[in-house]
């Protein structure tokens, strides 16, 4: 039977990580802000029936839960893990409709090239934290991307962007200036 196999902290100290031992969602990530959001998924909708969940991002083999800023976690990892337990235990679908963030198509070279640094050096970093990345966009010059997940209210979400991301594309692509977080 499928169950949550680890738990762990992210740099946000309001968010934790919680592992599976089976697949939820076949590609994407889908990021849940509100219950009022989640009527697609059953498994978001089952996490803000819990007192303190704020945020709910699903991944293919881990969910990330963020908190109220006023909760604490004690309890609520407890509550949590348990909710997921005996969702996985039901076989539902995690997701029902496909609306998860793909982010915009790159059409240039320049946008396949910071894609493809996304893909094989960043978001395999973020998603070890419990974040997402998403290429949102390239115009003149500047990179735009969406973070969700532990990443998306982290207090060094603004260090991983410039001093890591930022730093890295602008070594390997003379075109990009700056790299700018969209909400």
């Amino acid at each position: 039977m499928a169950h949550v196999t680890d738990v762990q902290s992210t740099p946000n100290p309001d968010a934790r990580k919680f592992v599976v031992s089976s697949r939820l969602v076949e590609a994407g990530t889908y990021t849940y802000a509100t219950a009022a959001a989640a009527d697609d998924s059953p498994l978001a909708s089952d996490l803000f029936d819990i007192d303190g969940v704020d945020n709910v991002m699903i991944a293919s083999d881990f969910i990330t839960v963020r908190k109220l800023p006023s909760a604490t976690w004690g309890l609520l990892e407890h509550q949590v893990t348990h909710q997921l337990s005996v969702f996985l235990g039901s076989y539902k679908m995690a997701v029902t409709v496909e609306t998860a963030t793909h982010g915009v198509e790159p059409t240039t070279d320049v946008e396949r090239a910071i894609v493809a640094i996304l893909d094989e050096d960043i978001r395999p970093a973020v998603a070890s934290d419990g974040g997402e990345v998403t290429f949102m966009g390239f115009a003149d010059g500047i990179v735009k991307l969406k973070m969700s997940g532990a990443c998306g209210e982290c207090p060094s979400s603004t260090a991983t962007l410039k001093g890591g991301i930022e730093r890295l594309l602008c070594e390997e692509i003379p075109e990009v200036r700056e790299v700018e977080q969209v909400f």
